[in-house]
């Protein structure tokens, strides 16, 4: 999805910003996935006690994380959402691309990664 996306939002931009995009794609897999791993992925499915409606509280690097998936390991749940938390990092960077720069890009994928995604996913899940 990730080279999809990228490759697909570089043909829609100036080329003098796809290099960015692309750049910004792949950090998006790496800091993406590590947010969701220390803290989005707790925050998704944890179980919150008082702040169960809001978001999760427990299972921060995947420690006495809850098994939701029905026999799976947390490691495959983790993964299939980790996989999805950053592709809709990717797809703001491109309707961002050419409009920011690199380290307010960085912000914008932790925050995504970090609290947008895990807590609508917390919600509808």
């Amino acid at each position: 999805m990730q080279a999809g996306f990228a490759l697909f939002a570089a043909g829609l931009i100036r080329a003098k910003n796809s290099l960015s995009l692309l750049a910004g794609s792949f950090i998006d897999v790496c800091l993406g996935t590590l947010i969701f791993y220390v803290f989005g992925y707790a925050l998704m499915f944890g179980d919150g006690g008082a702040l169960n409606h809001l978001v999760g509280a427990e299972g921060f690097f995947l420690l006495g994380a809850r098994d939701l998936h029905r026999g799976r390991p947390v490691e495959a749940g983790w993964l299939f959402h980790a996989t999805f938390c950053a592709a809709a990092a990717t797809i703001c960077a491109g309707a961002m691309a050419g409009r920011l720069r690199f380290s307010a890009y960085l912000l914008l994928t932790a925050w995504i990664c970090g609290v947008v995604y895990p807590v609508a996913g917390h919600w509808n899940w």
